[in-house]
């Protein structure tokens, strides 16, 4: 079926865009169902909102697996198959991406005895994206990719970088980018879908790069000197590149949908160059780089913006439009009447306005049903003389039971998806005596919190910024999702931040609760 499908080697000229979901489908050859019964899907994308996705996919009994992935613009993706064994995949709106699976190959690659085997390609792709897929596989194992947002920096690059000033650095990024281009040239035997795709990849990456020299810089210095805990101040003070610096941002077409080929990277480098307005606009730059929340028309409207982007419309618009407004939706603030009925000329790109309302459709039917759930509760923050005097407070409420306290946010995906994971395990341990726990900060909107945590039973609290800011600290939290296990003595058994997966939570409740 899939072998017959006419492969897509020509450059593309349907729109990038599109709210038509991507399909990926394929099958497992070897495949016995006693083996694992579903396989893993993860992507990112940095404008939806949600961070991370991950999907689980049911494996049939003839190995065979299909599914869809709602994901507006190309992405690269992985698929996870049990054993840590991953597969890259390259796929787009409206199209499909399939994938045969030699089991065994997979297998064999991994094992210590894997030289005692004939190499085989362990996937072939197939289908319109099946060319794609491969050449881009094999451009990887090619190409040195930068990767200057991943947490895998290639060692000999951040010491080689290691001190350089930022023009000193800017050039080395320049002549690596034309070292690149020029490789993918050399290609001829890729479709020119393929080389389109990488050559944007390249533009992408190596904005990414220059955007980031500061950041690039400390992680080369904390590499060089072995300075791994990240929350050692660093002894030296890293030069700021100066206005002349930048000049590099007027070459990129950053209003080019087309651009977006390449997939999460075009996103990230996107995602930074509108950090960089942020950053250089007097209107925000005392925000700082890192400030995200903003209203998009004071920059994107303002007339120095619109000559170094060239014009007042389309995809950066777009994206920046978009993700202020789904940032909202997850936070409880629908788009207004007006809003809704001008959505379609808001956006240049019609699947932006359709994804926004189907994204508020979507929450409007969870607080629906939300309103019909029992099993949460409401519990006034105890008030104390200082922060930690209020967590003590907290805990004592419970003294003489197991609790189990997630700290979380409304606008954080892996905690809600976490939360549904061990959903099931909490409805297995009733009548153990648990207690669940749920601490937010203030930090979202309430209206967000009261819309979202009658679908999460347990005992819910909601901390000011002090509060929370001394639970961080005391507790060692770096992040959302967080986790607590008290014991009925009062003492910490668990702490940890991250999800462990249910299997690990369900563990530690059967020991704390026996």
């Amino acid at each position: 079926k899939y072998k017959k499908t006419v492969p897509l080697t020509e450059n593309f000229t349907a729109p990038i865009v599109s709210d038509s979901p991507a399909r990926i489908a394929g099958a497992i050859t070897g495949y016995d169902p006693r083996f694992f019964d579903r396989i893993e899907i993860a992507f990112y994308s940095p404008i939806v909102g949600d961070g991370a996705t991950e999907l689980k996919v049911p494996v049939h009994a003839d190995g065979s697996f299909e599914t869809e992935l709602n994901i507006l613009t190309p992405i690269c993706g992985t698929l996870f198959l049990p054993g840590f064994v991953t597969l890259p995949f390259y796929a787009e709106p409206g199209r499909e991406t399939a994938l045969e699976i030699d089991l065994g190959a997979v297998y064999r690659k991994t094992s210590v005895f894997k030289e005692l085997h004939p190499q085989t390609s362990p996937v072939a792709y197939y289908g319109e994206l099946g060319r794609v897929n491969e050449e881009l596989a094999r451009l990887q194992k090619i190409q040195v990719r930068t990767g200057t947002h991943h947490i895998g920096y290639h060692f000999d690059r951040l010491t080689r970088i290691h001190g350089m000033r930022p023009e000193q650095y800017k050039q080395y990024v320049m002549e690596e980018s034309a070292r690149r281009l020029a490789q993918i040239d050399t290609l001829k035997e890729f479709c020119p879908r393929s080389r389109e795709i990488a050559e944007k990849t390249v533009r992408a990456e190596t904005l990414i790069d220059l955007l980031n020299y500061s950041t690039m810089m400390e992680h080369a210095y904390r590499t060089v000197n072995k300075l791994w805990d990240r929350s050692q101040p660093l002894d030296i003070e890293i030069e700021k590149p100066g206005p002349a610096y930048y000049d590099f941002v007027n070459d990129y077409p950053a209003n080019d949908e087309t651009m977006l080929a390449a997939g999460t990277t075009a996103l990230e480098a996107l995602n930074d160059f509108t950090l960089y307005l942020i950053a250089t606009h007097p209107k925000t730059q005392h925000l700082g780089p890192q400030h995200y929340l903003f209203h998009p028309d004071s920059i994107l409207n303002d007339p120095a913006t619109v000559r170094l982007i060239g014009s007042d419309r389309g995809i950066l618009y777009d994206l920046t439009l978009f993700r202020d407004m789904i940032g909202r939706i997850n936070n409880g603030f629908p788009p207004t009447d007006a809003q809704a009925q001008s959505l379609d000329t808001l956006f240049s790109n019609r699947a932006f306005a359709r994804e926004v309302l189907a994204r508020q459709q979507r929450i409007d039917s969870l607080i629906a049903e939300n309103k019909k759930k029992t099993g949460f509760a409401i519990r006034p923050t105890p008030v104390r003389d200082t922060p930690e005097q209020t967590i003590e407070a907290i805990w004592e409420a419970y003294r003489g039971k197991v609790v189990f306290v997630d700290v979380w946010e409304t606008w954080c995906g892996p905690c809600r998806r976490a939360m549904e994971a061990t959903e099931p395990i909490k409805k297995e341990l009733d009548g153990r005596g648990i207690v669940y726990l749920y601490l937010a900060s203030e930090s979202p909107p309430l209206e967000a919190w009261h819309n979202l945590i009658p679908g999460i039973p347990g005992e819910h609290y909601r901390l000011d910024q002090e509060t929370a800011a001394a639970l961080r600290e005391k507790f060692g939290f770096n992040g959302v999702p967080s986790y607590l296990l008290i014991d009925q003595e009062g003492k910490v058994a668990y702490q940890r931040t991250g999800f462990e997966g249910p299997e690990k939570i369900r563990q530690l409740l059967l020991e704390a609760s026996e």
